[in-house]
């Protein structure tokens, strides 16, 4: 099993959800927080309300207070979630709309993948925000698979963060006696960043070649 097909493991999706948790879901060198905006669908895009009402849709706001917004359709309703702040104080002129996949909480339910109906503040859209955390290896061991390392030998790191560390820091391979014998080379298509700007909506924009770990 080569490294891409580890970190698409249960085993390791158990694992990266357990050192997020740890590092209260942070960078551990700048102390950004996990965003809000993952998971975009890549074919759906962000849209914006224009892009709605152009093709006849209706949004308006609902609940109590406003604090909902619903798209409506030819008698068709579609609920929409608010991410990030209030949603009562954004003018609907300014609102993005994009499907968010929800990663299901019972590992065991993951195939059965789900999306719903996001909306945001346009003031919001910031780049950096559309990529996730990275769970970056101190160093490598053979015969380690990703998910059978100490749990101090594995910490979080924003995407920033993660290429800092790779052009800074040499990352050690290690033998099964734990003797360096080399040290990792750092992956060419994200320069160590372990995401690419191009794929943001797609897998959170992790790198294909390395696929998130920042060498190769």
């Amino acid at each position: 099993m080569n490294y891409k097909e580890q970190l698409e493991t249960l085993e390791w999706k158990e694992k990266r959800k357990v050192i997020l948790e740890r590092d209260e879901c942070q960078c551990t060198k700048c102390s950004e927080k996990r965003s809000d905006f993952l998971g975009f669908d890549y074919e759906f895009g962000v849209l914006d309300y224009n892009d709605f009402t152009n093709k006849g849709y209706v949004i308006k706001r609902t609940g109590n207070l406003l604090e909902k917004l619903e798209l409506s359709l030819n008698n068709v309703s579609i609920k929409c979630n608010f991410l990030v702040g209030d949603l009562i104080k954004v003018p609907l002129n300014k609102l993005k709309i994009a499907k968010q996949w929800k990663e299901p909480k019972n590992p065991l339910m993951f195939k059965f993948n789900s999306l719903e109906l996001v909306c945001f503040n346009e003031d919001e859209y910031d780049e950096d925000k559309f990529f996730d955390l990275n769970i970056h290896h101190k160093y490598y061991q053979k015969g380690k698979k990703a998910w059978e390392y100490a749990n101090d030998a594995l910490i979080t790191l924003c995407r920033k963060c993660h290429h800092t560390e790779h052009n800074t820091n040499h990352i050690p391979i290690l033998d099964d006696k734990g003797q360096i014998i080399d040290f990792a080379k750092k992956c060419d298509k994200c320069n160590g960043s372990g995401a690419l700007s191009d794929y943001k909506y797609y897998h959170n924009g992790i790198c294909f070649k390395c696929n998130g770990r920042g060498d190769v």
